[in-house]
């Protein structure tokens, strides 16, 4: 959980938000494949 993408969603609170049910990366997850790719970019 020390990734930099784990790292991202934490600091930009994304881990903290409201969802329904399920999981919220599954929820966010165009959000978890832009802070992918902008990761590989770095």
């Amino acid at each position: 959980m020390n990734s930099g993408l784990f790292r991202a969603l934490r600091e930009n609170g994304h881990l903290l938000e409201d969802h329904v049910g399920g999981c919220v990366l599954y929820e966010k997850r165009e959000l978890v494949e832009k802070l992918l790719k902008e990761s590989k970019g770095a």
